[in-house]
């Protein structure tokens, strides 16, 4: 006879594994697989490729994760047989630090084929933005060792630091709460001189077609990153150069429809954002001590983590003159304030909208990890397909 512990377990399994079908068309299998399914850790609780990476690649290679958006579970795609059954055996008794509930872990006998949600698939080219560019190499090493010790980090009248990173800015200073500058207050030290060589080979190729008037210059130790963000319209011209000095990183793209996609920065590549990767994808790095990437071991298709160290960024942009015609009401700073003075309406937000989120933030993350029971009830008892408004 079962236990009630053992009848509810059964109830949630047998309950998770129609959301499965319903969801990705897969059935739920009585036998081990490769693809193990963990439920209560999809997007819609919070998960992350980073966090189940972390837990469960110990048990075995790991080729790929799936999180599909709105959904509670996810699918871990391990090399072999024994690995999967391993992890499953593991979840099955414990309760993994990437999840406040138990995981119900089953196996299906396929990947499910939705595009764009595999880890693995984050790093295709045909993911990334328009008008992205990678250009590797940019600088040589000497070029590297030259800017990476132009600034003494640490020093109060050298840098100013921010919560996740330690900042310094040449030509104009770069508001955080902004993601633009006030034009009218020029900082009375310009760009370096030992940036002009990387810049004139920039120009000389016609990856830019003017020099930039304002650069911010970023360390980053292991754990720190930036939030997703968007430059502003108003504040700034096509065409932001990042160069990166020292350790690899991983950089993030994110599509206002939800489509995502990823980068690495390899030690002093320059990344150039131009048209839609500047206007409209957001980009940031998470605070993270490693990151997931793509194998590169020749032993086949297949995800790994990659260590991170001390990163120096060196971001190169173009003040506008005037504000931006593309008119895109959503994203465009310009648009949205009209012929208000911007930098004053850009502080009316940062204040009422920008920094009330961010101090609910924590709150509002610790309390929204699953769905609450009254509503997952309510879903629970539609039909699938079912047409819902959230006013």
């Amino acid at each position: 006879k079962l236990t009630k512990s053992e009848r509810k377990a059964r109830r949630k399994v047998a309950r998770c594994a129609r959301i499965i079908r319903e969801n990705i068309g897969v059935d739920v299998c009585d036998h081990a697989t490769r693809f193990l399914v963990l439920n209560n850790c999809g997007m819609v609780c919070g998960g992350s490729y980073e966090v189940i990476y972390n837990e469960l690649h110990s048990y075995g290679s790991i080729q790929d994760i799936v999180l599909i958006p709105g959904q509670p579970f996810a699918v871990v795609v391990f090399e072999d047989v024994e690995s999967s059954a391993s992890a499953a055996e593991y979840l099955s008794n414990n309760v993994p630090a990437f999840s406040k509930d138990p995981v119900f872990p089953a196996f299906i006998e396929q990947e499910p084929s939705i595009q764009g949600n595999r880890c693995y698939d984050l790093f295709d080219e045909k993911s990334l933005p328009q008008g992205l560019t990678l250009i590797k190499d940019a600088i040589s090493e000497d070029e590297e060792m030259v800017l990476a010790q132009l600034i003494q980090w640490g020093e109060p009248e050298e840098s100013h630091t921010l919560r996740h990173r330690e900042v310094r800015h040449f030509g104009y200073a770069f508001d955080y709460k902004l993601q633009g500058v006030q034009k009218d207050a020029p900082l009375p030290n310009g760009i370096p001189d030992e940036c002009a060589s990387f810049l004139g080979r920039l120009i000389a190729t016609g990856h830019l077609s003017q020099l930039p008037d304002q650069l911010t210059v970023t360390r980053y130790l292991p754990g720190q990153g930036i939030p997703p963000h968007v430059d502003s319209h108003e504040s700034f011209d096509d065409n932001i150069t990042l160069l990166s000095l020292g350790s690899p990183i991983v950089m993030n793209f994110r599509h206002p429809s939800g489509r995502q996609a990823a980068q690495v920065l390899p030690p002093r590549s320059a990344l150039i954002l131009s048209g839609d990767s500047r206007y409209v994808w957001s980009h940031g790095i998470a605070s993270r001590k490693f990151d997931i990437v793509r194998r590169c071991d020749g032993l086949g298709d297949g995800i790994t983590l990659s260590e991170r160290g001390i990163r120096i960024s060196y971001t190169f942009r173009h003040i506008r003159n005037g504000s931006c015609r593309c008119g895109d009401a959503l994203l465009c700073d310009s648009h949205r304030f009209g012929s208000q003075d911007n930098a004053s309406a850009l502080r009316l937000e940062a204040e009422h909208v920008f920094k009330v989120y961010e101090n609910i933030a924590e709150q509002f993350s610790d309390t929204r990890y699953k769905q609450w029971p009254r509503v997952a009830n309510f879903l629970d008892s539609l039909e699938h397909g079912s047409l819902l408004l959230d006013a």
